[in-house]
């Protein structure tokens, strides 16, 4: 009887590897790998223990074991290179198996390390929402395929904890570095900083002293020199630029500036409230130039102020009747109570006055000078007329009417004019002359009128001369601003 002892030795398998993809760091295409982290999947489910695995460059190296590289730290002489394992039984040398994988070595994305992405400040704080995309296309240098992300610091890098908008991040110090990662369709990634700097506004003086004015005509309308204030405004800052504007959007648009402001006409029906024009000044940096190659500025508010003049509405030149003595028969007053603020001095045939209004006792030339103390500019405003005497019994072809019977309001005036009269007096007409001696407009009343209303809005602003005939043949002239 024979007994047949035969042992029956397990084949070693040396399973198939996916290939060994990495990422190159140098951008020179070659990288030092360490290969020994394919044995997992070349083992499989066989004991680690049983066996040896070495990698070879060429198959016949693998099959007779021999030239195997440093597993550990393998570095490519190619950017795509076959290696190939051995898996060797510890037991029996002789028993073993080979398979390969690619080793593959991708080029990473080429990021370009940029300028700073400077951004202006607009409150003094040096805190701004940046568009940290911008420099995306400048980043990519053309490349596309390469996904961008951004972290507010190292940190946020490393634990991967992007910012979630980067079109509208808003920096926490000033400068601060960003770190931009670009990964491509290979998942290779480079990472690069970008500074973002916020740049310094200028610092002008932001409540200039106003511009003030007199109206040489009354007209609302005045010629002014917005450049008066240039010094005051720039606060002895170099390197500034000024240009003036009549909107706050175009002072923020740099656009439609007022090409001559040494002689900018000012119009108060744009006043506001204050009763004071804004003009607005584009302050802009020459030195100071964001990442859209545009200038910081900020704007300031100049308020211009056309002060009316203190106008006393003198009766013309004419003829008074007067006693031997040469006094008026009738006395009248002249002048006007402007309220308080207003300065007068009024020169006339018997002495000097301060009051706003005088009595008219005998012939001759009274003149009035007014000023207004109510504004910074004291506007003032002079007159005067001549009445001639003549003894009884007066040749007056028109009989004079004291000068309080009648009055007229507004004045000034913009839409309408109203006469009114005493109640012993009715307006029969009234006429209406430039400077100039043009009769401009006549009314007449319909049933003899204690007052009639007159419409100016479509006469020109300025001075006018108002003559009043009554029922009783007696006239007054007044003198009107239409504005």
């Amino acid at each position: 009887m024979f007994i047949i002892c035969m042992n029956f030795l397990q084949a070693q398998i040396a399973n198939p590897a996916s290939d060994l993809i990495v990422c190159d760091t140098n951008f020179d295409g070659t990288l030092c790998v360490d290969l020994t982290v394919q044995n997992a999947q070349i083992l499989g489910s066989q004991n680690p223990a049983d066996y040896t695995i070495t990698y070879h460059l060429t198959q016949t190296d693998a099959d007779f074991g021999s030239n195997a590289v440093n597993p550990n730290s393998y570095c490519n002489a190619f950017s795509v290179e076959t290696i190939y394992a051995r898996l060797e039984d510890n037991a029996m040398s002789s028993l073993f198996d080979t398979t390969s994988f690619d080793l593959i070595v991708n080029i990473p994305p080429a990021l370009v390390q940029v300028t700073p992405l400077s951004v202006c400040d607009d409150d003094f704080d040096e805190i701004v929402t940046f568009d940290l995309t911008f420099k995306a296309n400048e980043i990519l240098g053309g490349q596309t395929g390469i996904t961008l992300q951004y972290y507010a610091n190292n940190l946020d890098l490393i634990n991967d904890l992007p910012i979630a908008d980067p079109t509208a991040f808003q920096n926490n110090s000033n400068p601060q570095t960003i770190f931009v990662s670009g990964t491509d369709s290979n998942n290779c990634e480079t990472v690069i900083t970008l500074d973002i700097r916020v740049l310094p506004i200028p610092t002008p003086n932001p409540n200039p002293t106003p511009i003030e004015v007199c109206d040489d005509d009354n007209d609302g309308i005045s010629v002014v020199d917005l450049t008066v204030r240039e010094t005051e405004i720039l606060n002895s800052e170099p390197g500034i630029t000024l240009t003036y504007h009549n909107s706050p959007t175009d002072a923020e648009t740099g656009q439609n500036t007022i090409a001559d402001p040494t002689m900018h006409t000012v119009n108060m029906t744009n006043a506001n409230s204050n009763g004071q024009v804004i003009m607005y000044i584009r302050v802009q940096s020459d030195f100071q130039i964001d990442s859209n190659n545009e200038s910081c500025y900020t704007v300031v508010e100049l308020p211009v102020v056309v002060n009316p003049l203190p106008v006393v509405i003198l009766p013309e030149d004419t003829a008074v009747c007067v006693d031997n003595l040469g006094s008026l028969i009738n006395p009248f007053s002249i002048g006007t109570d402007l309220g308080p603020g207003f300065i007068y001095q009024w020169t006339t045939p018997v002495g000097m006055s301060t009051t706003p209004t005088v009595t008219v006792t005998t012939a001759g030339t009274y003149s009035v000078f007014v000023t207004d103390t109510n504004s910074i500019t004291s506007c003032s405003f002079s007159d005067s007329v001549t009445f001639t005497g003549d003894f009884p019994p007066c040749s007056l072809s028109v009989p004079e009417v004291d000068a309080n019977s009648i009055t007229i309001y507004p004045n000034p005036v913009s839409d309408e004019l109203i006469v009114t009269s005493e109640t012993n007096l009715q307006i029969e007409n009234v006429a209406i002359y430039s400077l100039e001696g043009r009769l401009v407009r006549q009314q007449t009343s319909n049933f003899n009128q204690e007052e009639i209303r007159i419409n100016v809005t479509k006469f020109a602003a300025g001075f006018y001369i108002l003559k009043i005939r009554t029922t009783e043949n007696k006239s007054i002239t007044k003198r009107f601003i239409v504005k």
